[in-house]
């Protein structure tokens, strides 16, 4: 009888068990605390991140992508990154206790049951996971391990349907009058076309032609490129393929992330033999049919777990493809890779932070360091084909406000590396800002030759001066400085520092262009403060987490009435401003330049400019409906000249201007 009470009673409590194993885990906040939120999180963080948590200017905050993010991490952790992290460029703004609103929200959204006690400050759930919190009834108990997925099968390989356009035709795109081939047009990056069917006598008369909506909200500042009557333009997720003289779609691809994204930024693709190649905010690189939209070949080529994307654009050179890796500011290290352009193979890679035996290791005197060192990539490189030399600007040193944290002069950061394109071998190295404090990275390079044949390389940054390099005797020339600078050689304090350029100051993602008709270099670039506060003494790195080592996230910007762009002529001998014409808000929009006597641009209250090359008189303005934050591309199809304009959301910086993404098409009246 002993022994069938002690049956029983075993019986009793494994039945218990089970059923305490299958329970939903406890609501970690209240309804009416979540319904709170909903409105505050519409108030502070829909603009970036969706209505709905879906995701536009910011990542997606719902499904996958922030389990993926999130999961591990605790709701300390969350509450914390929105207390001090957000919104862009006003962290800290959003009382604590909202902030735990907001997080009661976001977990609601995400199916997390309700419970009868609100989610507080010092409540000992914050210390639970956040996948605890959205463990769903049923599921596996906290801490048991999914069942491993089987591994994927690598995709196949497939042929493009055409071997258009050529090495030679992309060898001379710079000078190629009908197509915008690359992202700056050529791989020099003067931006400058040779059509001149739109002048500076006719450009009162542009209209617009037609437009294409790409269907999202999120930042747009891609470039269009253009080849025989082909537009091509990305989103972070999608690749679109339109007429380029009347923006009917030809295709579209849509690429479905197979990890957590970072941001949601792509700036555009290279087309080359037949394919058509980007990167994506998850990690992949892959080749689509230019005709199709077909997949060819994709490959994983960076960890989004540890925040490693792609979002310049690549280039293709004697069929290979070279992209930059970027995710800097959240500690990842930087990498300029090539793959095989008909397969994706790995070709070569340079790492942007030496280290060991390499040249520039010794420029990072805490060894450690260079582990979270940053120096992305986020901007285009530019090349040489007559040298076969690669430019490639690289970014800021990470943590990025963090000084102490990486003595030294941080090589290859904030520099312009110049690599041998077809073996990533270093050939030589210009470093804009040895040990940078303040965010500036080197954002565009331009390969111009002035009358005189001197042979140059412009580069800039968010530093908002310009650098003119003879590229030959590798020596700087001058410096012109292009905004307005202030406490630019101090490091952030605990009190706090004003920094002019700020975090999205000075020049942003678009470079220079060059002009030989004017022999002027044209530039659009932003007049717009921050202020700094250094964070704790011990700066910690987290993978997936911004590294900035500010107490503010990336800082505090001015008001954004305190913004203004700077639309300026240099003459490339002297450094000296020809013209300058001021405008309300940062200027972001790419500048091209025309043998019509135009340079084209626009601004992030929405103008698409055209402007004279020689005076800076603008002679046309249209109202595009969203931030003009991407590139401006002209080309011609059926004998006549169309400019192509990126209007959308520029950028994750909370500017009231954010329209949908947009291609807008003008051309002068038939």
């Amino acid at each position: 009888m002993t022994r069938i009470w002690l049956l029983v009673a075993m019986a009793l409590l494994l039945a218990a068990t089970q059923s305490r194993a299958a329970d939903p885990p406890p609501g970690f906040y209240t309804s009416g605390q979540a319904q709170q939120g909903r409105a505050l999180y519409g108030a502070n963080c829909a603009a970036c991140h969706g209505a709905s948590l879906q995701g536009g200017a910011g990542p997606a905050l719902s499904g996958e992508n922030f389990r993926g993010t999130w999961g591990t991490r605790t709701l300390a952790n969350l509450v914390a990154f929105e207390h001090t992290q957000m919104p862009p460029g006003k962290p800290g703004s959003v009382p604590e206790q909202d902030d735990l609103a907001i997080t009661a929200f976001i977990l609601q959204m995400n199916g997390a049951p309700a419970g009868t006690t609100a989610l507080a400050a010092r409540s000992p759930l914050l210390g639970r996971r956040v996948a605890d919190a959205l463990a769903p009834q049923g599921s596996a108990p906290i801490g048991a391990a999914a069942p491993a997925p089987p591994p994927a099968a690598p995709p196949p390989v497939l042929t493009a349907s055409s071997r258009l356009p050529a090495q030679a035709e992309l060898d001379g795109a710079d000078a190629d009058p009908r197509n915008w081939l690359m992202y700056n047009k050529g791989y020099r990056g003067e931006r400058y076309s040779r059509l001149e069917q739109i002048n500076a006598a006719n450009a009162r008369r542009l209209a617009p032609v037609c437009a294409y909506q790409l269907g999202v909200v999120g930042p747009f500042q891609a470039s269009p490129v253009v080849y025989d009557g082909l537009l091509y333009i990305t989103t972070a997720t999608s690749t679109h393929a339109i007429d380029a003289a009347t923006c009917r779609r030809k295709w579209v691809h849509n690429w479905v992330p197979t990890g957590p994204d970072t941001t949601s930024v792509n700036r555009g693709v290279a087309v080359g033999s037949g394919r058509v190649v980007r990167g994506t905010q998850d990690g992949h690189v892959f080749a689509l049919d230019a005709k199709t939209g077909k997949m060819l070949w994709s490959r994983q080529a960076g960890d989004p777990s540890l925040a490693q994307f792609f979002a310049a654009p690549p280039i293709i050179w004697k069929d290979i493809v070279i992209i930059g890796r970027a995710g800097g500011d959240w500690g990842a290290v930087g990498k300029v890779m090539a793959f095989r352009l008909d397969s994706g193979a790995p070709v070569w890679t340079f790492n942007t932070i030496p280290t060991g035996t390499e040249k520039g290791a010794d420029s990072w005197t805490r060894p450690r360091s260079t582990e979270t060192g940053g120096a992305a990539i986020w901007t285009v490189a530019a090349l040489e084909p007559e040298s076969g030399l690669l430019y490639v600007p690289v970014g800021n040193p990470g943590p990025d406000f963090a000084g102490d944290y990486r003595p030294g002069d941080n090589l290859f950061s904030d520099c312009v590396v110049v690599l041998d394109a077809a073996t990533g071998a270093l050939k030589w190295w210009y470093q804009l800002n040895p040990h940078d404090v303040h965010d500036w990275d080197t954002t565009g390079v331009i390969l111009f030759d002035r009358s005189d044949g001197r042979k140059l390389l412009g580069a800039v940054g968010k530093e908002g001066v310009l650098h003119v390099v003879d590229r030959e005797r590798q020596t700087l020339l001058y410096k012109a400085v292009l905004s307005p600078r202030e406490n630019a050689d101090l490091a952030p304090t605990p009190q706090g520092i004003h920094v002019c350029p700020g975090t999205h100051g000075g020049m942003l993602w678009n470079g220079p262009a060059y002009s030989p008709r004017t022999g002027l270099l044209y530039l659009n670039t932003s007049d717009w403060c921050v202020t700094l506060i250094s964070g704790d003494a011990e700066v910690r790195y987290v993978a997936g987490e911004l590294f900035s080592g500010l107490k503010n996230g990336l800082g505090t910007f001015d008001p954004v009435e305190k913004a203004k762009s700077l639309i300026l002529a240099i003459d490339p001998y002297t450094g000296r401003t020809v013209w300058r014409r001021d405008r309300d808000g940062p200027g972001i929009a790419a500048v091209t330049a025309t043998a019509g006597g135009l340079v084209f641009t626009g601004d992030q209250n929405g103008a698409f400019l055209a402007l004279d090359a020689r005076t800076g008189s603008i002679l046309y303005e249209f109202a595009t409906g969203g931030a003009v934050g991407g590139g401006i591309a002209t080309y011609e199809a059926g004998g006549r000249q169309y400019v192509a304009v990126a209007s959308g959301n520029g950028s994750r910086i909370n500017w009231p201007v954010a329209g949908s993404a947009t291609v807008l098409v003008f051309g002068l009246p038939r």
